[in-house]
């Protein structure tokens, strides 16, 4: 029960995120100009960070794809401080 438990959170958070984001890509300005298939990978690499909330992970993401850039730093400022928020 615990295993299907995780994969319906993991499922639905992925499912949420990446959909939301989806449709909401015409209107943020990140995505406004970008075509679908470059709007659908901004949205895949969101959602990827969304499940896996923590630090170590986005970093270990982010190195491994020599990512950079203003978008990259968002994330990481988000995700490393994420815990501290009220």
């Amino acid at each position: 029960m615990g295993l299907g438990v995780l994969l319906g959170l993991v499922g639905v958070t992925y499912a949420l995120v990446l959909g939301g984001l989806m449709a909401a890509a015409p209107f943020l300005p990140l995505t406004a100009n970008m075509e679908p298939r470059e709007s659908f990978a901004v949205a895949l690499l969101v959602a990827c960070l969304a499940v896996a909330r923590s630090p170590s992970s986005a970093i270990a993401l982010v190195s491994e794809l020599g990512a950079q850039g203003r978008f990259t730093t968002a994330v990481l400022s988000v995700t490393v401080l994420s815990p501290y928020q009220p």
